[in-house]
């Protein structure tokens, strides 16, 4: 499961009445992210699964900070792999004002509801929110160059509607387009 990158993401807790160390070895050889012998206390269990969800919140940030910095430098594992062809692919079609899921999941042969869960597991949004992001991002790099008016950014982001595009804009970074350009960098 852990070599599939579509299920890669997924956590696995092994709770298993095999107690000697090989065998909790050759699970978490197997790709198990806990192995829990039995008997078990409860507590134990809900503390790991804690830890887990905050270990994946974490990792959520790391690598959308990390995708969407330019040459970033952080050694890549298959999920950070994943979301970084994800993020090339809406870079590619980035002024396409109809990009969607379907386009990108088309393009990594994989359905958009296979897209959705894994860009979701990966960086907490789903992949039409994760868009956004990054046309938002790729906006903010534009305006800050002061070359091209509002609709222009609005446009070679893949926005026909300028006000709508500041909403999403505003929505996503607190502050509407003009707003940011005038922001000290």
């Amino acid at each position: 499961m852990k070599s599939s990158t579509i299920l890669n993401h997924i956590p696995v807790i092994v709770i298993t009445a095999k107690t000697t160390s090989e065998d909790m070895l050759t699970g978490l050889k197997c790709g198990a992210d806990v192995y829990i012998r039995k008997p078990f206390q409860p507590e134990e269990l809900l503390i790991r699964i804690s830890n887990l969800l905050e270990f994946i919140k974490v990792m959520k940030v790391k690598y959308m900070k990390a995708v969407l910095e330019e040459g970033s430098k952080e050694p890549m594992d298959a999920n950070m792999i994943f979301l970084h062809n994800v993020t090339n692919l809406i870079f590619k079609k980035i002024s396409n004002p109809n990009l969607g899921p379907q386009q990108i999941a088309d393009s990594l042969n994989i359905s958009p509801s296979q897209l959705n869960r894994k860009v979701n597991a990966i960086s907490g949004f789903s992949s039409s929110a994760y868009i956004l992001h990054v046309k938002i991002d790729y906006s903010k790099k534009l305006l800050a160059k002061r070359d091209k008016n509002i609709g222009e950014v609005a446009e070679a982001c893949g926005f026909l509607d300028v006000a709508y595009f500041s909403r999403i804009f505003k929505k996503i970074t607190g502050v509407t387009p003009t707003a940011y350009r005038n922001l000290p960098q």
